[in-house]
């Protein structure tokens, strides 16, 4: 692997150094806490610094196991098994069983408060956890039926777990940012990549060719896309942004890492550290970047469950414009079933009253904005 591109990511990196010290948080639990210094080291190996765990986690995470060991052990002398497994059907008597010991409310609550220490602050804490009442407040709705219904989010290494080692900390956190059923990776829109693969082709050389990706999540899409623009158009000026509503993804995006899921983060550092392409933080319907982008790119979002209210999509639309050149393009592609159809011919209706010209099938649009929204 070739060494990064320094002038995309100096703006974005600091080198770490990680030192191991141990702390014992329970009688039947070691763990080590990873501390991250920065250090000058060369930038050939920099790294996006790592700041976790930004406090002292040991004295909560010990209680937190202690009271979740004890709940287990009282949980599995009062249930008969199975208790959980992967693919197991959770009957509603079951699910009513699990929330009568395992209050899911609760666990969350308490998983929260361990984010909330071991985060650098509380805008990194994931969407999942956010109003889940880390401060000893309980949510008034959890985003999960039951306990056995958020460990079907995570991967296996972490299901069916309540108590956790510190190692076990920032895999979950992120898991919990990037959960599996989220399907991000690369390959998924072929049909866009071939329509964007035509307009590298024929990029004039020597000119700016700036492009957004709005969602990127942890990025493979983002470098993927990247990297079929760097070779198809060699010669183009070409700058890469990816833009996330999670900092954990904006972070393992940035520093190649997947912490819950290996897998993946062997494709994330297959990709060239050559590649132009910097993350950053913001929300798709109020994000804002300097200059002006020539294809904004918005896979698995638009129309589905996290944007699909009139007022959050016109307000996209028009970020979307906002940032686009004369001539710009905003491609949306997804996967979504049928169920989202009424949201994603919406999401068109809107737009085209809004003055954007629109092409394709509602699995792969292509608009144009209008030249007044700059």
């Amino acid at each position: 692997m070739r060494p990064p591109n320094t002038a995309v990511l100096q703006a974005y990196c600091h080198s770490v150094h990680i030192v191991h010290s141990v702390h014992i948080v329970h009688s039947v639990h070691i763990v080590h806490i990873v501390h991250i210094m920065t250090t000058a080291i060369p930038c050939s190996t920099c790294a996006p610094r790592a700041p976790f765990p930004a406090r002292d986690i040991s004295t909560l995470l010990a209680r937190h196991n202690r009271l979740w060991g004890e709940r287990w052990q009282c949980w599995c002398e009062s249930v008969q098994p199975p208790w959980w497994g992967r693919g197991l059907v959770i009957s509603p008597d079951l699910r009513g069983r699990y929330e009568s010991y395992l209050p899911v409310r609760e666990y969350l609550a308490s998983i929260t408060r361990l984010a909330e220490v071991f985060l650098p602050d509380a805008s990194w804490l994931p969407i999942v956890l956010h109003n889940t009442g880390g401060c000893g407040c309980l949510p008034a709705s959890p985003p999960y039926a039951s306990i056995a219904d958020y460990w079907a989010t995570l991967p296996d290494g972490l299901a069916g777990k309540l108590c956790l080692t510190a190692d076990e900390l920032l895999p979950l956190f992120c898991a919990l940012a990037d959960p599996p059923r989220y399907g991000t990776t690369t390959g998924r829109y072929p049909e866009q990549l071939a329509e964007l693969d035509e307009l590298f082709r024929h990029w004039p050389p020597h000119t700016p060719l700036h492009l957004l990706d709005i969602g990127s999540g942890v990025g493979l899409n983002t470098l993927e896309i990247a990297t079929h623009a760097a070779t198809l158009a060699p010669q183009a000026a070409l700058a890469v942004t990816g833009v996330s509503a999670e900092r954990l993804e904006v972070w393992m995006a940035s520093a190649r890492r997947l912490p819950h899921d290996p897998q993946r983060e062997k494709k994330l550092r297959d990709f060239s550290c050559d590649l132009p392409v910097a993350f950053v933080y913001g929300r798709a319907e109020d994000f804002f970047l300097p200059g002006r982008f020539d294809i904004a790119i918005c896979n698995g979002l638009a129309g589905g469950r996290f944007l699909h209210q009139p007022a959050h999509i016109a307000a996209f639309l028009d970020r979307c414009a906002k940032a686009l050149h004369t001539n710009g393009r905003l491609f949306l592609a997804n996967r979504f079933h049928d169920g989202h159809r009424d949201q994603l011919d919406a999401l068109v209706a809107i737009a085209r009253d809004n003055g954007w010209t629109c092409h394709g099938s509602p699995h792969t649009l292509r608009l144009q904005p209008p030249a007044t929204a700059r």
